[in-house]
């Protein structure tokens, strides 16, 4: 009976290790506890916002978290790194034309184009030209609804 438990707690010690480090959502307030890294990097937002940049690496996958200045939330979250997955599915790198809803494409002047996905992400585009063979060169989380312009 006691090899069985302790098997047990193994396998479950083993499972939760992986769900300590998440990402965070917009909005959250940062703490420490989020093992984010410093970086001299920061993320420019839509407008001229300017947040300060953390990085983690969440399955082998690097991420810029943007913190605001003055509220200490989390305002941006961005990858251009190519073992980020959506549905199983790369997306760094895929053309505009391999999107079922390419046609939902904007341009946000003076940053990219962008095409919104699954769970809140976007795809960003290069800002100056786009067509079916345009390419994602990276995908960010950023909230459009509670930006002020």
């Amino acid at each position: 009976m006691k090899k069985r438990w302790l098997l047990f707690l193994l396998f479950a010690g083993g499972n939760s290790v992986g769900l300590a480090q998440q990402l965070p959502a917009l909005g959250d307030q940062y703490t420490e506890h989020m093992q984010l890294r410093d970086t001299a990097m920061g993320l420019m937002g839509f407008g001229d916002t300017y947040y300060p940049a953390k990085t983690i690496s969440i399955h082998n996958v690097l991420f810029w978290i943007g913190i605001g200045k003055e509220t200490g939330k989390v305002r941006y979250i961005w990858t251009k790194d190519p073992a980020f997955t959506l549905q199983g599915q790369k997306v760094i790198q895929r053309k505009l034309s391999e999107f079922k809803n390419k046609g939902e494409v904007k341009l946000y002047g003076g940053f990219s184009h962008y095409l919104p996905l699954d769970s809140g992400w976007y795809a960003a585009f290069r800002f100056d030209e786009i067509n079916d063979s345009s390419k994602v060169l990276a995908v960010f989380k950023f909230d459009f609804q509670g930006y002020r312009y």
